[in-house]
């Protein structure tokens, strides 16, 4: 009878390590799956300079695996002609404008409210492809140089600054390097490239200024990047892994306690099973 006791819970215990493991494998595996928007602002829309720095640093600072495509519709002509696309495209009828962020087909958030609570939609994609156009496509595969109109895309702490003649050789380069885990190492890892690198550079975020340690240029490719987390307007710094781990490290503790917590409730009870055989003997 002990034997047998002793025996289903060592296999109780090792079932919930096992399905701990395999969890936190399945989340890791699908948080590497990009969750890749577009989001429409201007420069001359009040509620954007609101929502500029939410979405543009808070969210991708909170959300590693977003990805996000800028336009300001009113930087240039083609600009306002892509901003038409997607609204009509992407958006319910007489439902347009900006702010907007838009995921996939009548899937967005449009104003300053539904965009502050549209953490809520980028929790619940496992993945999603970059809406564009004329296509969606996931960002891993997407050509950078045939993305029209003028934009920026923001991942983390960086930002990738296309030129207006997105030449496709430079474009490849500059997408290996945005999505690199290191930046910096991935720069010492290539031969015979060309590139001006400077280092403290400020580009305008709403109604502030973000301030980025680093930046090069690559034939008009501008990548600009820090190695520190914002945090209230100044920087701290942080390891690179700990954002993306911090999820696992608490789902590790989560199962921790639980086994110590069902270690304390099966004592108890092989503890009277043996009181009681006392008593009878």
């Amino acid at each position: 009878m002990k034997k047998s006791y002793n025996r289903r819970r060592k296999n109780l215990i090792l079932f919930s390590l096992v399905l701990c493991i395999f969890i936190s494998d399945i989340n890791l595996s699908l948080s590497q799956n990009d969750v890749c928007a577009v989001y429409l602002t201007s420069s001359k829309c009040p509620d954007c300079l609101i929502t500029d720095k939410i979405v543009l640093t808070n969210f991708t600072l909170n959300y590693p695996q977003l990805v996000l495509i800028e336009y300001d519709i009113h930087e240039t002509s083609t600009n306002q002609e892509i901003a038409s696309i997607f609204f009509n495209s992407y958006m319910e009828k007489g439902k347009e404008g900006i702010p907007s962020l838009i995921f996939k087909n009548k899937t967005f958030a449009l104003g300053k409210y539904e965009i502050m609570d549209s953490y809520e939609i980028i929790e619940s994609l496992t993945e999603n492809p970059c809406p564009l156009t004329n296509e969606s496509i996931e960002f891993s595969e997407l050509d950078l140089s045939k993305i029209e109109g003028s934009l920026r895309i923001w991942n983390r702490n960086r930002v990738l600054i296309p030129p207006a003649n997105k030449n496709p050789i430079n474009s490849e380069l500059a997408k290996y390097l945005f999505e690199a885990e290191n930046i910096q190492q991935a720069l010492e890892n290539l031969d015979e490239i060309e590139y001006n690198q400077s280092q403290f550079i400020k580009i305008k975020v709403g109604a502030d200024e973000i301030l980025f340690e680093n930046s090069i240029e690559i034939d008009k490719w501008r990548l600009l990047w820090n190695e520190t987390k914002e945090n209230n307007g100044e920087y701290e710094e942080e390891d690179e892994f700990v954002e993306n781990g911090s999820f696992f490290m608490l789902f590790a503790i989560i199962c921790i306690i639980a086994l110590i917590a069902l270690l304390i409730i099966l004592t108890p009870i092989n503890k009277k099973r043996k009181r009681n055989r006392r008593i009878k003997e």
